[in-house]
């Protein structure tokens, strides 16, 4: 009697195991493909140099044109006359040489990227007898203004 209660109680976990194994067999497989590390941060540096490439193209020509709209530009200088007749110009423009910018990635998700363009801003002076000799001489740097500004990248382009 006993070996055939052990065996009735052997024969029912067996029975429950088997239930539980078609169970489970029984259920679609899902594949879910993992990207590596490696590759996902390769991936991600690669966004980044794209957007890095961008970027300077981008801040290229924002500096080109803020150099020609400027309103105190070489071509629109300020010119004022002096007591004694002379002649004092002053004129802003961007040193493009000094032209630096950084991406860097948003926690956002409207804004994926965001990018500083900073530059220098040199401010030039001369005096001339006549505004003809103003414009045609050589003139001194006296300020450098250090200018950052920021950008950020959405709806495909920066802004």
């Amino acid at each position: 009697m006993k070996n055939t209660v052990i065996l009735f109680f052997m024969g029912g976990i067996l029975f429950g195991l088997a239930g539980f194994a078609l169970a489970v067999d029984e259920r679609p497989v899902q594949v879910v493909r993992v990207t590596p590390i490696k590759e996902q941060a390769r991936a991600e540096i690669q966004e980044l140099d794209q957007m890095t490439r961008r970027f300077e193209h981008f801040a290229v020509q924002k500096v080109k044109d803020l150099n020609r709209l400027h309103h105190l530009s070489r071509s629109r200088m300020q010119i004022t006359q002096q007591a004694d007749g002379a002649y004092h110009g002053l004129y802003h423009q961007i040193d493009e040489s000094s032209l630096t910018v950084n991406v860097r990635r948003s926690s956002s998700r409207t804004v994926p990227f965001v990018g500083v363009l900073s530059y220098r801003e040199n401010i030039f002076e001369a005096t001339a007898e006549t505004q003809k000799q103003l414009k045609e001489c050589d003139f001194n740097l006296v300020q450098v203004v250090p200018n950052r500004h920021l950008f950020s990248y959405s709806k495909g382009h920066w802004q």
